[in-house]
């Protein structure tokens, strides 16, 4: 009885071990070129545990940031019905939920943000594996 106990204890440290997705640390991605209005996309992701625990997702044209652009959020927001903010906001949820960017939905409306912040998380998380 003990033997099976201990044989199933062991047998789910190894799993766990085995499984986690990625070595802990902070990994970063950042686009080569510029979008068509100068703005560079750029991501941080924070592992723990062997999961995502932070992630934090840019895009900035010199020191300007969509984050701080409400022109540019009002605009996109007026256009496809979702800020740029909302969309990231959006994104990031739910990758923090399902942890694998093949899992996580295009957000409507902001399609090429989806998949620029994507290439970008798979980037950063090839370096975490």
């Amino acid at each position: 009885m003990y033997k099976k106990i201990i044989a199933l204890v062991c047998l789910a440290l190894v799993a766990t071990f085995a499984f986690a997705a990625w070595k802990n640390g902070s990994f970063s991605a950042k686009e080569s070129k510029a979008d068509e209005r100068g703005y560079v996309a750029s991501v941080k992701i924070t592992v723990s545990g062997g999961n995502i625990t932070k992630i934090d997702y840019n895009e900035a044209k010199g020191s300007s940031s969509k984050w701080q652009d409400k022109a540019y959020n009002a605009s996109m927001k007026k256009v496809s019905g979702v800020s740029w903010i909302e969309a990231v906001q959006k994104l990031e949820d739910d990758l923090m939920k399902k942890q694998a960017t093949d899992k996580v939905d295009a957000v409507s409306g902001a399609t090429e943000l989806s998949a620029r912040f994507k290439a970008l998380v798979d980037q950063a998380l090839a370096q975490a594996k």
